[in-house]
């Protein structure tokens, strides 16, 4: 598996690349793991999603995980949308690999520890085509 972390303020920025035959498999849950430092009273969580251009879907459904210091555990649905009402798409394409980066929670508050935040598709097929890489960033809300 191929991890790529940047330096930046963020609490987390790491992408994972591992998609074999561009097929991203419902029992393949991708973990990332950060550690906060310190309280903060307000993040957001982006999630970072690479595809082929026209990749046969509008949106990716996901369900995320976070699990707190204390053992607490938070679960989200959430809908990642590849394009708008009208059709546009979101995603920022360049031949033929697209990039799209949505805030996906925002405003939650974490406190000193470590957390370990899981992400899965929801699709309704077992494996979702045409995946290139998943990403996910944490960063203050100032």
């Amino acid at each position: 598996m191929l991890v790529l972390i940047s330096c930046t303020n963020s609490l987390l920025n790491e992408t994972v690349k591992d998609f074999p035959n561009q097929m991203w498999s419902k029992s393949d849950v991708k973990t990332f793991e950060f550690e906060a430092k310190k309280d903060f009273s307000a993040a957001a969580i982006t999630v970072k999603f690479s595809h082929i251009f026209e990749p046969g879907y509008h949106s990716v459904p996901l369900k995320i995980t976070i699990s707190h210091p204390e053992g607490e555990q938070q679960t989200e649905q959430v809908e990642l949308s590849l394009t708008d009402d009208s059709g546009k798409k979101l995603s920022d394409c360049g031949g033929d690999i697209c990039d799209l980066e949505q805030i996906v929670l925002n405003n939650i508050s974490l406190k000193k520890g470590t957390y370990t935040i899981s992400i899965q598709h929801g699709a309704e097929t077992d494996a979702l085509p045409n995946v290139l890489a998943l990403g996910l960033e944490v960063n203050p809300v100032k």
